[in-house]
């Protein structure tokens, strides 16, 4: 089984996005993502059914914070 990769588009994005996200955790009711970028600083928990977001920051000091709901959330490979 390869890596994962989805897209995730929120209200303000285009469909020609090229963000992306590899796939870090999945649950029977959340997809946990993070953006691929040379350093990733945060984790998106998304809800499959309802494409609502909830931002976590880990670390030492790590929170968690509300994230506009997504729109389309697409599995890529």
């Amino acid at each position: 089984m390869g890596k994962q990769i989805y897209q995730l588009l929120f209200a303000n994005q285009s469909i020609d996005s090229k963000v992306r996200y590899d796939l870090v955790k999945e649950t029977k009711m959340y997809v946990f993502l993070r953006e691929i970028t040379k350093e990733p600083q945060y984790t998106f928990r998304v809800h499959k059914k309802t494409l609502s977001v909830k931002g976590i920051k880990e670390g030492k000091n790590g929170y968690q914070f509300d994230v506009a709901d997504a729109r389309k959330l697409t599995k890529i490979s």
